[in-house]
């Protein structure tokens, strides 16, 4: 019996390498934004918490030159969560980015693998009406021996 062989087979291995490539680097960018999101929650943490340390030290009139610092580190960390949030927004596109090229590959890997199906499924029923003759010439000979044998004048 012969086997199935795709002739597209390479184009479909090629297709789905780079699907899955393309899958491994939205999951690194996944990791990127994640980290990159948890930078921008520590970065608001300590601007909370430099906030609530200024107004302190301002109300208590004690020691102005620190609350200055406060509030020079409080400016700070506001520019700090403006950049983070600048680098967080780039990575959203290019991860929206990286998402449709992954949808695409995945679209051009089911084609090859529908066509790819199909002519299977055809190699499939070919097999199958081949077996079915091959089958009934074996019942035809069959039928044919047992007649010669039990009356060979019919034959």
């Amino acid at each position: 019996m012969p086997r199935f062989r795709f002739q597209l087979q390479a184009l479909l291995d090629f297709r789905i390498r780079k699907e899955d490539e393309l899958k491994r680097r939205l999951g690194e960018l996944e990791n990127i934004m994640h980290a990159e999101q948890e930078t921008l929650a520590e970065l608001e943490r300590s601007r909370q918490e430099a906030a609530a340390r200024y107004e302190e030290l301002e109300s208590s009139d004690v020691d102005l030159e620190r609350a200055r610092l406060y509030r020079g580190f409080y400016r700070w960390l506001s520019s700090r969560i403006e950049d983070q949030q600048q680098v967080i927004s780039e990575l959203e596109d290019e991860m929206k980015i990286q998402r449709d090229r992954v949808v695409e590959a995945m679209r051009e890997r089911k084609v090859v693998q529908s066509l790819r199906d199909s002519q299977f499924e055809r190699f499939r029923l070919d097999e199958l009406r081949r077996e079915q003759a091959f089958l009934d010439d074996l019942a035809t000979s069959r039928h044919v021996s047992t007649q010669l044998r039990e009356d060979p004048e019919t034959a």
